[in-house]
């Protein structure tokens, strides 16, 4: 609704069931094999796209800040299939943000340390699902020989148990509970990140973090 009067806010289509866009104009390229070489035409999991990997994918941008969100893409089997790692493609169009959200809930089979690395988030946030999540912890998001900045952390639930299991590195979840809400200031220069409460319908603000300077 009226774009011309926000030319510095744009959203970006990045990739939806392993089209990827290739960063220019409208360009896209399939990061997927034709379907006639899968085995069974699609009816093995080992041979063809998972539902994760055809997640639809955005980025947003209003002035120097920058969001994504890629839903459950991954990398899981690009041992056997170079072609199921969607997170390269992805991570190649997109390029550097402020804020990410975890691809898959933050499981072990996603964010890996060059998706990390080439958006190289200030934060990220993980809408974990399971117990478990982020499995595997936050190591790769505060690694600096992977993200130089060393991201500040934001769940939406975290379980304890997991917690001890992080040790020292769970210093670096900020929020371990409620909604996460990003506020970008006018202009994109800077922005905040809140922890809502989910407790109840109130909404309110159990913390407030930033401001973070937009790169």
């Amino acid at each position: 609704y009226d774009s011309q009067a926000f030319p510095d806010f744009k959203i970006q289509n990045i990739a939806v069931n392993g089209e990827v866009w290739t960063g220019e104009g409208n360009q896209t390229k399939c990061a997927f094999p034709d379907k006639s070489t899968f085995v069974g035409n699609g009816a093995s999991k080992d041979h063809s796209p998972s539902e994760n990997a055809v997640s639809s994918v955005f980025k947003l941008s209003y002035g120097d800040f920058d969001y994504y969100g890629g839903g459950d893409v991954t990398h899981n089997g690009m041992s056997y299939h170079e072609w199921k790692d969607v997170e390269k493609p992805v991570a190649d169009a997109v390029g550097q943000v402020e804020v990410m959200k975890a691809n898959h809930h933050g499981s072990s089979d996603s964010n890996n340390r060059y998706f990390v690395k080439t958006l190289s988030p200030q934060a990220v946030v993980v809408n974990v699902w399971r117990d478990v999540q982020p499995k595997g912890g936050v190591a790769k998001y505060i690694d600096p020989d992977v993200n130089e900045g060393m991201a500040d952390i934001f769940t939406t639930s975290l379980d304890l148990k997991l917690e001890e299991k992080m040790g020292s590195s769970a210093a670096r979840i900020l929020s371990k509970e409620g909604h996460v809400l990003v506020r970008v200031n006018p202009g994109g220069t800077s922005y905040y990140i809140y922890s809502l409460s989910d407790r109840d319908e109130s909404m309110r603000i159990n913390e407030r973090f930033g401001p973070y300077k937009s790169r």
